[in-house]
């Protein structure tokens, strides 16, 4: 395998031990004065400083280690002004350029070195496995620093939380209805659906049957008449006998209802009245397995027959029942007074 970037530096360190040495063989030139300085003498001891000066950066990016020696072949080379100024200097301050010239040249020829053993190593590598090699250790570096991000803590809280809150019920993991059974915990998981349904206007089960009564018993719409005072109908309780909700008797079933309610309601239209039954449990659930039941076309002929009389639905955790009227005013009722 070839890796562009050793190639470039093992040619550029490679070119760079010929520029040095090129640079020395002026400097001693120059100092002891074998040779009359003249102007194709300086102009080559100029281009031999510019090279060493193109060449130095990947000199810098290869070596390994006392990279201030490596650095400090530009120090030299600018200290060396031209071959006449090197004549001028004193003994001391040429023998510490030929000092530091000596160990500049050590660690270059030990990183030219070390540059075609790597080159050598590489020649011995399959392209296509090195560069997979590389990308599994960048997506592990990347995945290393994404664990590690202030990002992942925070995503892992929100899928937590949407766990918490979701997955749990989702899952059968837990009812949070239950909560409200708990001597300590009841009251403000309560208060917290109210909160959600009053304040926030999200979809959730009543906390109470007595917050379904004030949603839509106390205030109904414009021409619409609410009246207390219905008993509980005994055709509905055969209704209830009838049915079969996996696998169990309605009757059965509506049992389980903490309470219930039962208001005639009269539209703008005038009579006939409608009645209006409601039945709470804790659990959302029920009330839709219950609408879903009853609109089922394998419910036996003698549940089929109470649509033509009854509507039924549902809202979160309250199971409605529509009776007597006519079918325009169960359907006004439905739309303007439940919003279903």
């Amino acid at each position: 395998m070839i890796n562009p970037d050793v190639e470039r530096r093992y040619a550029d360190c490679s070119e760079l031990v010929d520029a040095w040495k090129n640079f020395l063989d002026l400097f001693n030139k120059a100092v002891h004065k074998t040779v009359e300085l003249n102007p194709q003498i300086e102009q080559a001891f100029m281009d031999v400083k510019a090279r060493i000066a193109m060449l130095h950066d990947s000199f810098m990016e290869a070596v390994r280690h006392d990279k201030n020696v490596a650095q400090n072949m530009l120090t030299i080379v600018n200290r060396s002004i031209t071959l006449r100024h090197l004549q001028r200097m004193g003994q001391a301050d040429m023998k510490k350029i030929e000092i530091e010239w000596h160990e500049t040249y050590l660690l270059l020829n030990e990183t030219v070195s070390h540059l075609g053993e790597e080159r050598e190593r590489l020649a011995n590598i399959n392209e296509f496995k090195y560069k997979m090699s590389k990308v599994t250790e960048r997506a592990k570096l990347n995945v290393k620093h994404f664990v590690s991000s202030i990002y992942f803590k925070i995503l892992v809280v929100i899928i937590a939380l949407i766990f918490i809150i979701w997955g749990i019920p989702a899952f059968d993991i837990y009812d949070y209805n239950n909560l409200r059974d708990m001597k300590y915990v009841g009251k403000p998981y309560s208060a917290l659906l109210d909160l959600k349904r009053d304040l926030l206007h999200l979809s959730g089960p009543y906390s109470t049957m007595q917050k379904f009564e004030d949603k839509y018993f106390a205030t109904p719409p414009d021409g619409f008449t609410i009246e207390d005072g219905l008993e509980a109908s005994p055709q509905v309780m055969q209704l209830f006998q009838t049915m079969d909700v996996n696998g169990q008797s309605g009757m059965q079933v509506l049992q389980g209802a903490s309470s219930s309610a039962a208001r005639n309601i009269t539209p703008p239209s005038g009579p006939p009245q409608v009645q209006t039954y409601a039945f709470y449990w804790k659990n959302a659930g029920v009330p839709a397995q219950f609408a879903l039941a009853y609109n089922d076309n394998n419910q036996p002929s003698d549940v089929r027959q109470y649509r033509t009389q009854y509507t039924m639905f549902f809202d979160n955790n309250v199971l409605i029942i529509l009776r007597m009227g006519t079918d325009s005013a169960q359907n006004m009722i439905r739309q303007q007074v439940f919003k279903k």
